[in-house]
């Protein structure tokens, strides 16, 4: 589950994009619960992150 005070803390000290962040958070946790291997999640998230330039 997704809690939401460690995100809001996330956000606050990292000062990026809340919507990015919490698309991050999700690939990971989805990610993790079908047993991907970190290099996966790490690979899915660059993804992500590049369509979003």
């Amino acid at each position: 589950m997704i809690f939401r005070r460690p995100l809001l803390d996330a956000w606050c000290e990292s000062g990026e994009d809340l919507c990015i962040l919490l698309r991050q958070v999700m690939i990971e946790e989805i990610a993790t619960n079908f047993d991907f291997s970190e290099d996966d999640i790490e690979e899915m998230i660059s993804r992500h992150l590049q369509g979003m330039v």
